[in-house]
């Protein structure tokens, strides 16, 4: 266990620029170390995101064509995870090649495309979440019960303020700019 006086900076005494400093170098030491945590999957960060999404999402929707897996539709994915639909099918695209999941097309509308895990796709989805589960849990042990959940709460007060200043700068953009991108006046 690291001497938390070595890891933790004087808070108290920093000014906005510091502690803004101090913050972002949290977060890329956070980020790092989380990427080596990801590394012993064999999948990108978007490929992970998708089968969590595709995890998330199966059987809640009405179920597959012709006794098929249940599946997902390929824009219910997209707009879970945020992602245009030409991206999320080409997440998905490499996802198939991989042999992870399987589409299949509804025979009463062809519009229609529905997603689902393949075995080894499953195997892999489980896999990856007991390894995260494992580390988690070692973070939350090696932090201690209390200061997890304080943690959690402000982490949670954190990414709620990201969200917020992110929207009202999206929107903000949004009104600036014209179809083309271009600013307006």
């Amino acid at each position: 266990m690291q001497n938390n006086q070595e890891t933790q900076p004087q808070n108290a005494n920093m000014t906005p620029e510091e502690l803004t400093g101090e913050l972002l170098r949290c977060l890329w030491r956070m980020k790092k170390c989380m990427a080596a945590v990801h590394a012993s999957i064999p999948l990108s960060h978007s490929e992970y995101s998708m089968l969590y999404a595709l995890e998330q999402l199966s059987c809640q929707e009405e179920p597959a064509p012709d006794g098929a897996p249940c599946g997902v539709r390929v824009s219910s994915l997209s707009r879970y995870t945020k992602s245009s639909l030409p991206g999320a099918s080409q997440i998905l695209r490499g996802l198939e090649e991989k042999g992870l999941v399987a589409r299949t097309v509804d025979k009463r509308d062809r519009r229609c495309v529905y997603v689902h895990f393949t075995p080894e796709g499953t195997r892999l989805r489980r896999l990856a979440q007991r390894g995260f589960l494992e580390q988690f849990s070692k973070i939350v042990q090696q932090m201690g019960q209390s200061n997890a959940q304080q943690f959690l709460r402000l982490f949670q007060q954190f990414t709620d303020a990201v969200q917020a200043v992110t929207l009202h700068c999206c929107n903000t953009s949004q009104q600036t700019n014209g179809k083309d991108g271009a600013a307006t006046l």
